[in-house]
Formats: structure tokens, sequence, C-alpha cells
């Protein structure tokens, strides 16, 4: 099937990010802190909570096998703290400007789990890690302490080439057209130089040569999830946009391209939701991280809210099976959608579909994990002390569709005896 390479001019088709509402964590004792420091410094305008520089002192054994003992003397783990607090001070003195005035960090433990668990503890917006080339000790050493961060990682996690040195100008993104991807979008848009390039690149395997119909059929539909995909990343202006499709092993291609145009940055998406599928990675993004010879930009599954709202804005539509997910998802339709005037149908088991509510505006939905029912009020848009509950039970699972805008065009529910459904009038 023929490679297609689409070239796309973007002007700002939403509001422009705001700021990062995290700090941004440097892991600067690494095997390249002048790369970090480097990409911290062009980051941190984009933080309202600044830039924490770290250092991490790794624990030394209790004791030596052998013939006899080797006990660490008394004070001598202070000592160390005290060497490593005193070096972190001077290496960012050493490099000055705003980085003087950073807040510094010593903890303790291993690398990966000291620099997620910072992270996770303060909410970090995004944490920087050096991968080292300079020899190729540096290399294995860095990737995989790079990988082990993006394991356990609760943001984006940037992997610094040591030939960074300033916003990036060409940046591959790497897409499935998932949350996941957009969120690594999202997160380097404040790294980019007011000219630079987004190459938006999509690797998909053809499911069969004896399916050609639905591949046909994928590639026709490729365009929406592209104009989808790039609406949700508020590309400022100046910034060009160009889409491509190729086929293949998603990291080998990505790679490929990258080398081709001489990228200075990939970015992907991070999969999995719970533990075993964070610890194994993926072997996509396993080969990204050794193979790369350019920066990186590993972004995990956001938090349900965003992955809600994002999945939104890609598909049209977004469902959910999880009832943990629930009180979220129905939080964030209420606010979206408060004094709407809506029509409310119910599709049940002995009954056809009928009208019950119409005209009534949204005053909210939301979830009881107690009683484990879902609670739609609505109110009288004439006379705002009326209001009716409509109480749903056993429920299945919930969906909400959106229009090309991204504007809720209503909400699915499936429960025990049937549906209800709740759309919007024309306003």
């Amino acid at each position: 099937m023929t490679q297609t390479l689409e070239t796309v001019s973007v002007a700002p088709t939403a509001p422009m990010a705001p700021p990062l509402a995290g700090p941004i964590i440097a892991a600067v004792g690494g095997v390249d802190p002048e790369s970090v420091l480097r990409a911290a410094r062009v980051l941190a305008p984009a933080s309202a909570a600044g830039v924490v520089a770290v250092s991490v002192l790794t624990p030394l054994p209790v004791a030596i096998s052998g013939e006899s003992e080797w006990m660490i003397p008394t004070g001598f783990e202070e000592e160390r703290f005290a060497d490593c607090t005193s070096q972190l001070a001077q290496r960012m003195n050493a490099f000055g400007g705003a980085a003087t005035s950073w807040t510094r960090k010593v903890v303790r433990g291993s690398a990966a789990g000291a620099l997620t668990d910072l992270a996770r503890v303060q909410r970090a917006a995004m944490l920087i890690v050096g991968i080292g080339r300079h020899r190729p000790l540096d290399r294995i050493f860095g990737a995989e302490t790079a990988l082990r961060v993006i394991q356990r990682a609760p943001c984006p996690v940037l992997v610094v080439h040591p030939n960074f040195d300033g916003p990036f100008h060409d940046v591959v993104v790497a897409t499935d057209f998932s949350p996941a991807s957009a969120a690594a979008a999202r997160a380097v848009i404040p790294m980019l130089s007011p000219a630079a390039t987004l190459h938006v690149v999509h690797v998909w395997e053809p499911s069969s040569r004896l399916d050609v119909a639905a591949d046909e059929a994928y590639v026709k539909s490729l365009p929406e999830h592209f104009r989808s995909f790039i609406e949700s990343l508020a590309v400022p202006p100046g910034v060009t946009v160009k889409t491509i499709v190729r086929e293949g092993k998603p990291a080998e291609r990505v790679l490929d391209y990258a080398d081709m145009h001489h990228a200075d940055l990939v970015t992907a998406g991070r999969h999995g939701r719970n533990l075993l599928q964070r610890l194994l990675v993926g072997s996509q993004t396993t080969a990204l991280v050794r193979a790369a010879e350019r920066s990186l930009l590993i972004s995990p599954e956001p938090p349900f809210a965003e992955r809600d709202r994002l999945q939104l804005m890609l598909t049209g539509s977004t469902e959910s099976r999880d009832p943990t997910e629930w009180e979220s998802q129905l939080r964030g339709f209420s606010q979206r959608n408060h004094g709407r005037p809506t029509v409310v149908e119910v599709d049940d088991l002995m009954f056809s579909a009928q009208v019950v509510e119409s005209g009534y505006v949204l005053l909210g939905a939301a979830y009881d994990p107690s009683s484990k029912r879902i609670a739609l009020t609505l109110g009288d848009a004439e006379h705002g002390a009326r209001h009716v509950t409509r109480a749903m039970g056993v429920v299945d699972s919930i969906t909400i569709l959106a229009d090309a805008a991204g504007r809720d065009l209503g909400l699915r529910i499936s429960h025990a005896g049937g549906h209800t459904a709740l759309t919007f009038l024309g306003e």
C-alpha cells in the first residue's frame, strides 16, 4: 500500500496551552547533567511552579562479604549527604543564570525510584533525565536508567541527548491517535522554537493481504484522525505540521523518519494503566529509548479526567465501563454542560423508546459509589426551584458523544433494563 505524505500549515485551533501546573524535576546528578540543565532552562518559563534540581544519593551496602565485615563508620552517610548537597550547589552555581535560584534537593534511593517518587509527591509536570552518549557505558547505563524512570513516572519524561542546546526545531510526534500520544505531543509544545515543524507520524501494519477492503477503509479514515489529533494540540502560530503515514514496525519506521529529517526530538505515548503494564513498558518504547540518537519525550496515559477529555477531542466519543471513573467523568460532563436544554429518552426492555423529559435544562449528572446508582438532575428553565431526578442502578457503561468542535452532543447510560440517553436541544 502506498505511503502518503501530507503537509498542513496549522493556525491555532484551540486556546493556547496554560502554564504547566506542577514543577519540572531535573535530574542533574546523572550521566549528562549539563544537557539536563539546558533543557530545564528552556522549559522553566512554561512552569508556574519552577524547577527542582535533584541529585540522587544511592545507598551503600551495610556490609561487604568476605573474611571480615566492613561496617560503614558512624556519620559516614551524613557526610555523603552533605558532600552531595555541596556538589549540587556547585553545579547549579557554575551553570549560572536562573539556575542559581532553582529549588535544590538531594534524595536517597535508587535513581529511578527516588526521582519518580519525588515527581509523584510534588505533582511534577515533567521529569528530565540525561541519556548519556559520550561513552558506550554511559549509553547503556543512561538508556536503562531512563527506561526505569519511564516505567514508573506519573508525568511525561524528557530524555535529553547530549547535543541538546535550545528549543526544538524539528519534532517527530509518533502517534496511534491515543490520549497518551496526544499528551506527549502537548507536553513538548512549550519547548518548540517559534518556527518549528511538527512531523506527526502514524505507523501501522496492514491486517492481512486478504482483507484489502478493511485496510483501504482504515487508510481513508486517517485524514480525519489526523485532523482531530492536530486540533487537540493547541499548536502555536508559526509552527508547521506535517502528517506522515508509514507501514511497518512503529519504532523502526519512526526512527528511520527522524534520522532522514534530522529531527532533534521524538515524542511517543506510554500505554498501560496497571502496574504490570507500566513495568513492561512495551517493546516499541524500549526500542525507541535504546536506539534513538536524539532526545525523546515519553508520556504516560494521563489521569482519567484528562484522558476522557482528550478521547472526546480525538474520536468524538468516550466510553467507560469502570465504576471508579464514572464520578469524575460525570462531574466533567456536568461542568461543561450545566444549564443546556435537554431531551431524555429511555429504551426499556419492556417498552419502546420514548421521550421521558424534554426541554428541561441539565443541572447535574452524578454517580454515587455507595448506592452504585447514577442520577440525572434536570431543572425547569423558567422556574428554577422545580427539578426532576432520574436514577439508574446496575450501570454497565457510560458513553459521551461530542461534535467535531469538541462540544458534547449527549450522554448514553447502559443499565439494567435498557439504556437512557440524554441529548441537547438546538441552541
